[in-house]
């Protein structure tokens, strides 16, 4: 923890100039691929390639994983998870050279965020989105032990002295959800990033956390052994499993925040393509070993899959939050200069 720097929320935020650099990209517009009708005829042909700018092993990837077998399945054509190590920047690039025909997908959520940072490549102007199978809230979490017996009496401490909260990244969901709930709340956060779960975890079992950020399935061995449990959900509505934990919006706070994970592709896919695509779908999220995993992973905490306007919906909430975060940040920044 000593070689960490901690990112004192409204004040001072060390990782703001790179969080700004490189905002506002250029537009991208959708092509059109010539005889994309009568080849969408007898989509698919040959196997799909699912690109994810994320790396192995994360949640993301794991998602993809899971339901690209039922999906490979339903398509009668293999669905190619590829991990692109290059970077988003790199990925959306590649993604918008590709043939506007349906055998290249991108996830979601992070074409959300590229859009709100303008990394070049494919945004909401030249991509849409197929579905959001999984929406992954946000959540506040803390040991056993701690000092706050719930949200409420945390949100009071922090506002009189700053609460240290472990998330990972400077700029995900988990750094995101922090952010906006010391904004809405006047709560001050010490916010330090990490660059996995186990970190913040390890660090919040040695006493150098108050609270932990992300995903409930990060959590799941500590809270089925008794040793943590949830105190906030940054969702639209409380959750079945958790009914006694509040929502940022039941304290007044209008704060939501979630990873979505589905799949995407270019804009001006022919339609017959993306209604196969759609279809898949459909019968993949019901994959009885694709139900194990949601389950087992605390990913059924808000069940149902949104597709094309109301996926995008979602994604532009994502999105809009991400780049008033830049802004904020920018400004912090132009500040301290």
């Amino acid at each position: 923890m000593g070689s960490r720097r901690y990112l004192l929320i409204l004040f001072v935020l060390v990782f703001a100039a790179s969080l700004v650099a490189g905002c506002g990209g250029s537009k991208t517009e959708p092509r059109k691929e010539p005889g994309g009708d009568k080849k969408a005829a007898k989509w698919p042909e040959k196997p799909i390639e699912w690109v994810l700018a994320q790396s192995p092993g994360g949640g993301t990837d794991i998602f993809a994983r899971q339901i690209a077998k039922p999906l490979s399945r339903e398509l009668g054509q293999e669905v190619r998870v590829v991990n692109y190590s290059q970077g988003p920047a790199a990925a959306g690039l590649y993604i918008s050279k590709q043939p506007v025909d349906g055998y290249t997908w991108s996830d979601t959520a992070g074409v959300a965020v590229g859009h709100a940072r303008g990394i070049p490549g494919i945004g909401f102007d030249n991509w849409e989105p197929i579905a959001n199978c999984q929406n992954d809230p946000r959540w506040l979490v803390v040991l056993k032990n701690s000092k706050f017996k719930d949200a409420r009496e945390m949100l009071e401490h922090a506002k009189k002295s700053p609460v240290t909260v472990g998330g990972v990244a400077p700029d995900g969901p988990d750094a995101l959800a922090v952010y906006l709930l010391s904004k809405k709340s006047g709560a001050k956060f010490k916010y330090v990033p990490f660059d996995g779960t186990g970190e913040v975890i390890t660090a919040a079992m040695g006493g150098n956390l108050d609270v932990m950020a992300g995903s409930l399935v990060s959590f799941a061995a500590l809270m089925k052994s008794g040793d943590a449990r949830p105190i906030l959900l940054f969702g639209d509505q409380k959750a079945d499993k958790f009914p006694d934990v509040p929502t940022a919006k039941d304290l007044g706070y209008d704060v939501v925040m979630a990873t979505y994970r589905g799949m995407g592709v270019l804009k001006n896919t022919p339609q017959e393509v993306k209604d196969r695509i759609k279809e898949a779908v459909a019968k993949a999220v019901q994959d009885p070993e694709y139900q194990q995993y949601v389950k087992s992973s605390y990913l059924d905490i808000i069940p149902g899959v949104t597709y094309g306007a109301d996926a995008m919906k979602q994604l532009k909430q994502l999105s809009d939050a991400t780049a008033e975060f830049l802004a904020d940040m920018k400004k912090l920044q132009e500040k301290k200069n």
